[in-house]
């Protein structure tokens, strides 16, 4: 599959990016309750849109993926910010713990995201799509913000493996306990603290 397959065609007119908003409301929807591979007909079922009007902006089922996670990153990265804004901590491992949290939280609100990064995750690699890692991208983002002093390879390996570890939990159990979460931060904290 080629990367123009991949990607949304988010459109700019006001009118057409509410049909597109509402193709990704009936695919969380399908989500919330199928938890398994969606159609175009299901969505364009739920969405009370043609499947030509689906194809228009989404190519392929693939392409829908990609546009849930990236809705769901425009709002995590708000979340996330919004949470770190006020830490005046120059503790990384503040910084990480809220991470942790708040993704935690946000998928605990989302379970549509949960089967959605699975996919992306599982796309070629040498396509440049949204997935795991830009989640942990945005938390490097605001963590340079900051000012920081950290390594950000390591940092970034951390919160991607969090975010997996997090992901499987909620995938084997249908949701988090505290427990999980704290298990996942003693692990991130030790990998951080190791030379």
């Amino acid at each position: 599959m080629n990367q123009i397959q991949l990607l949304p065609i988010k459109p700019k007119q006001k009118r057409s990016l509410e049909r597109y908003e509402k193709i990704l409301d009936a695919v969380e929807e399908i989500l919330n309750i199928k938890n398994s591979d969606i159609t175009m007909i299901e969505i364009a079922k739920i969405s009370g849109l043609k499947r030509s009007s689906l194809y228009k902006y989404f190519p392929s089922i693939e392409s829908i993926y990609i546009g849930l996670t990236e809705r769901h990153l425009h709002k995590f990265s708000a979340l996330l910010s919004q949470n770190i804004k006020t830490g005046l901590s120059s503790d990384i491992f503040w910084y990480l713990g809220i991470f942790i949290d708040v993704f935690s939280i946000y998928l605990g609100n989302n379970k549509s995201l949960v089967i959605t990064l699975k996919k992306c995750d599982s796309y070629d690699r040498n396509v440049q799509t949204l997935n795991t890692s830009s989640f942990a991208t945005e938390l490097i983002k605001l963590l340079n913000k900051k000012n920081l002093n950290f390594i950000e390879d390591k940092v970034s390996f951390t919160a991607k493996i969090s975010i997996g570890v997090l992901i499987d939990e909620f995938m084997n159990k249908g949701h988090l306990k505290p427990k999980n979460i704290s298990e996942t931060k003693k692990a991130s904290y030790s990998y951080l603290s190791t030379p």
